[in-house]
């Protein structure tokens, strides 16, 4: 269990408030098992101290960091000492003792960030914690008082001048969760590097979203669209540890027919799936892709997308979502999510290109009873990605989330678009910088994204001000194709230090932005690279 304790007094600015929110936002999207091993809670201290979140009061990381979002400064004195007691008298109150035991011996910690000494006393809750065994840990500008809070001097991340503190929120996060309090929060279960991971390479899983009619006259078409679900299980391996299948309806309100672990096998599944009955209602897709978010890639579910299963999200639609869907998608590409779409009917590219991972996972047809006619187990088994890739996908993330800072930040993504690349590959190149990107907090005032690719005459696609938001930005990465010719990263590397990073171009290096170049190949550069790189440093 774990406390975050956020300053919100009046010395407190609203730009460093909205960081600190951030800051705890990042910090909890590093674990998966929200509502599970890991419970949050989060109390505001300022002259009203105010419980944002009760511990284990959100059952996931969407609604949790939402909450958090939305947080507004109490503002007042900073009453350190106060909201210490209060955490103590009313969520670590030993009379919760039994029940947090039935959790297995529970670590409970709280975490402290705050900007400077407090104006209340802390010694008796500092005596308190330490005869609880309560851990400690924080971020904050320098204090004696606040280094005797803490559990020992390790746990305290501090700072002398204004302002360092928020620059440095993400390489705390390096420190604080990978090196120096392992030990201490050693029972939250944070992100695992996926080259340790257990999952055999034949384990897959696949989620597959239907439409159902309003009418009945309409029912005739949805015992075609269960057809096409049966084709596509038909061609499966299907197993607890082959491939798993979830079955979602989409209409109204969205219905989980089948979860990843409901039935142990082909047979079952064929059998549920003709019993399937449609729910009615307008095309909520965005609501049917939260529903797998949140219901659906759930360990307890029998999701192993956790521990870097490959995983496909099958959207069989016939017309247009009725519902925003840009949040969802968004989030299912940060998990690492395949998603490929089929359409029977309604053939707005545009709206279909924006739900898919990309452009080349979006087929077609001018009914439902043409797909009948294509060989879908094979496409869906050509366009999953390889366990290998997902790994890439995944550790890409956590260096991502490492990495990145804060304060302003710059991007830059050279991505191999040479003659020697699958268009298959390329897609899952594409993805991979996708998930990057999803991860990241993107915007004018935030990290700004340009992407070069890398051929024969390296061309810069997307420049840092080319797009203002996440969205239009993945939309556009979503689009890139290959451009042919040798591999020449030592011309990229230079076309990005001689164009890219000029504040023409909307590159604030020169104003001591942080500045991150990914480069991702797949084979030795055609070109010397020498120059380009010492050019970057």
């Amino acid at each position: 269990d774990l406390v975050f304790l956020i300053d919100g007094s009046t010395s407190v600015e609203q730009q460093t408030f909205h960081l600190i929110k951030k800051f705890v936002e990042r910090i909890i999207t590093n674990y998966y098992y929200i509502g599970g091993s890991l419970r949050v809670a989060v109390y505001q201290f300022g002259g009203a101290g105010r419980l944002e979140v009760p511990l284990g009061n959100q059952n996931d990381a969407d609604s949790l960091t939402h909450t958090i979002s939305n947080i507004e400064k109490v503002s007042g004195p900073r009453n350190l000492g106060a909201s210490l007691t209060y955490v103590l008298s009313n969520i670590y109150k030993e009379t919760t003792t039994t029940k947090l035991s039935q959790r297995g011996n529970v670590q409970q910690s709280i975490f402290i960030i705050s900007g400077g000494k407090s104006d209340d006393d802390v010694t008796g809750a500092v005596q308190l914690l330490r005869e609880r065994g309560i851990t400690v840990t924080g971020v904050g500008h320098t204090s004696s008082q606040l280094d005797a809070v803490v559990s020992t001097s390790s746990h305290w991340f501090k700072f002398t001048e204004s302002g360092t503190i928020l620059k440095s929120f993400y390489n705390i996060i390096s420190g604080l969760f990978f090196t120096a309090t392992q030990s201490t929060l050693h029972r939250l279960q944070p992100f695992r590097s996926p080259m340790s991971t257990r999952v055999a390479s034949a384990n897959r899983e696949l989620t597959v979203l239907i439409r159902t009619p309003q009418a009945i006259s309409k029912l005739p078409t949805f015992r075609t669209v269960r057809t096409i679900v049966s084709q596509i299980i038909t061609g499966l391996q299907v197993g607890p540890d082959n491939t798993r299948v979830a079955l979602v309806t989409i209409g109204g309100t969205p219905k989980v027919d089948i979860f990843l672990n409901s039935l142990s096998g082909k047979a079952e599944l064929l059998t549920a799936v003709e019993k399937l009955v449609p729910v009615g209602g307008p095309l909520n897709l965005g609501a049917a892709l939260q529903v797998v978010v949140n219901s659906v890639l759930k360990p307890e579910k029998g999701s192993r997308i956790h521990l870097g299963a490959p995983t496909m999200l099958v959207t069989i639609l016939g017309g247009k979502p009725a519902d925003d869907v840009s949040g969802s998608v968004v989030t299912l590409n940060g998990l690492g999510v395949r998603h490929v779409v089929l359409s029977g009917g309604y053939q707005d590219t545009k709206v279909l290109d924006s739900i898919a991972t990309s452009s080349r996972l979006v087929k077609t047809w001018s009914s439902f009873q043409s797909i009948l006619n294509f060989n879908l187990g094979h496409f869906v088994y050509k366009t999953s990605l390889l366990h290998r890739q997902v790994q890439m996908i995944l550790l890409l993330q956590k260096c991502s989330k490492l990495l990145t800072n804060s304060a302003p930040i710059a991007t830059v993504f050279n991505i191999r678009h040479c003659s020697t690349v699958h268009p298959v590959m390329f897609d899952h190149v594409r993805t991979i910088v996708s998930q990057i990107i999803a991860g990241l907090d993107v915007g004018p005032d935030s990290t700004r994204v340009a992407l070069v690719t890398v051929g024969g005459t390296p061309r810069a696609d997307i420049s840092f001000n080319s797009f203002p938001g996440k969205a239009e930005l993945l939309a556009a990465v979503g689009k890139l194709a290959p451009a042919g010719g040798p591999r020449n990263l030592g011309a990229a590397l230079q076309l990005v230090a001689n164009s890219v990073l000029k504040p023409d171009k909307g590159s604030r290096s020169q104003l001591g932005s942080t500045t991150i170049v990914y480069t991702i190949l797949g084979g030795k550069p055609a070109d010397d690279v020498t120059a380009g790189a010492s050019l970057l440093r």
